[in-house]
């Protein structure tokens, strides 16, 4: 009982933590989705959510990590299934079949997604931190790429980024399509359709 009772509080509070910071973020996306990104401030976000300003910072160090989130899980899901994929496979079809993990997230709850995307969209200062996303990604994910990749004259990291990066903005063209369909074209075929001329490459 001893054991169980020294380790409930800490998963408590952080269960507690993450619901407050949920909550925040959903009354916060509603606001942002009605009046606009820049147009709404922290103390409106503070009263919808009823806490005070200086407790939103202790959720969110700005009004845009709103928006983008923890990004790590996504990054995470996208390295494991690269992890996965055999290694025999090319390099671009093993990066496509990884970002599935993507395509599954996004459609998983097109409602929010589609409000996100569009928030996102909405502004530079988000569309800003959306690229700081990526080329953070990028630092995850380039070296698994290059260890697909054959040895050459020059650094390998240099096409695994380039596939990357580039891999990640067919994904951003893709879910911009989406989004202006309502969500109800298939996120999949347009990712297809966005890299369909890079998988000439590894043809």
């Amino acid at each position: 009982m001893a054991e169980q009772a020294s380790f409930s509080p800490p998963a408590l509070r952080d269960r507690t933590r993450e619901l407050m910071r949920a909550e925040i973020a959903e009354q916060a996306m509603e606001l942002f989705a009605e009046q606009g990104f820049d147009e709404t401030t922290v103390d409106q976000i503070a009263v919808a959510a009823g806490i005070s300003p200086r407790s939103f910072f202790r959720y969110f160090a700005t009004k845009e990590d709103v928006v983008m989130g923890d990004f790590f899980p996504y990054v995470r899901l996208i390295e494991a299934a690269l992890r996965t994929r055999p290694r025999e496979e090319k390099v671009l079809t093993a990066w496509r079949r990884a970002l599935n993990t993507l395509v599954e997230s996004t459609e998983g709850d097109v409602k929010g997604s589609l409000r996100t995307v569009r928030v996102m969209n909405s502004t530079a200062s988000l569309r800003a931190r959306h690229l700081e996303k990526h080329l953070a990604w990028a630092e995850i994910l380039v070296p698994l790429v290059a260890e697909r990749l054959p040895s050459g004259p020059f650094q390998r990291d240099v096409p695994a980024r380039a596939i990357v990066l580039c891999g990640l903005t067919c994904f951003d063209i893709a879910l911009f399509a989406w989004a202006e369909t309502n969500g109800e074209a298939s996120l999949g075929d347009l990712l297809d359709l966005s890299t369909e001329y890079l998988q000439t490459i590894n043809s």
